[in-house]
C-alpha cells in the first residue's frame, strides 16, 4: 500500500496525530546508521512500512556485503567520517 493512502487511512481510524506521528518515526528512522565500511539496512523504516513481513532468500542466506571477511580499515573510515586528520604512528 502507498504510504500516503495508508497515513491517510490511520488519519480516519485514529485522527490526524497518527500521519504525523509516523512521519517523526520514518524521520527518526533514517538517522540510524551503521559504521563505515558496512551498508545501512533499515530495519526500523522496513518495519514501519510493513515490508519486514515477507522473508526473502536474502534474509535466509545472507546479503555477501554483510559476511565477516570484508577488509577494510574502520578506523580510516571513522576519521573520514569525522573529518579527522588520519592517525600517524610516531
Amino acid at each position: 500500500m502507498e504510504v500516503k493512502g495508508r497515513d491517510q487511512e490511520l488519519a480516519e481510524l485514529y485522527g490526524v496525530h497518527m500521519p504525523a506521528r509516523r512521519q517523526l518515526d520514518r524521520v527518526m528512522l533514517r538517522q540510524f546508521h551503521r559504521l563505515p565500511g558496512f551498508e545501512s539496512s533499515f530495519v526500523g523504516l522496513d518495519d514501519l512500512d510493513g515490508k519486514g513481513e515477507m522473508i526473502t532468500l536474502d534474509d535466509y542466506l545472507g546479503i555477501p556485503w554483510e559476511q565477516p571477511n570484508v577488509a577494510f580499515d574502520l578506523r580510516a573510515e571513522m576519521e573520514a567520517k569525522l573529518g579527522m586528520k588520519p592517525f600517524e604512528p610516531l
